[in-house]
């Protein structure tokens, strides 16, 4: 995560994951919360298939820099604690999936 604007304007940077946590709960009602997320040094992987499959696996192709407007409420994201934080999770109902994410 690289910056995280608030709806009063407010742009936070060079945050821990502690911080970016906290500043996202204590907005959590706030609208037009923006979240700029880079994608640092992507790693790609292709798992070995199993003889039976068939079906090739669809790739899906991740932008470098995703800039999403948060609706009010959680976004279902988990962080590391490296600074920048990292995104290591995204939950199913996150609104950060409506960006590609």
């Amino acid at each position: 995560v690289d910056t995280l604007t608030l709806g009063d304007g407010t742009i936070l940077r060079n945050m821990e994951a502690d911080e970016l946590k906290a500043a996202l709960k204590e907005n959590v009602a706030t609208e037009e919360r923006v979240i700029n997320i880079k994608f640092i040094s992507p790693v790609s992987v292709e798992l070995t298939k199993a003889q039976e499959e068939e079906e090739e696996p669809e790739y899906v192709l991740m932008p470098d820099e995703v800039t999403a407007t948060l609706p009010p409420g959680p976004i279902g994201m988990k962080l590391s604690a490296n600074t920048p934080p990292l995104i290591t999770g995204i939950n199913d109902a996150s609104p950060l999936h409506d960006f590609g994410v």
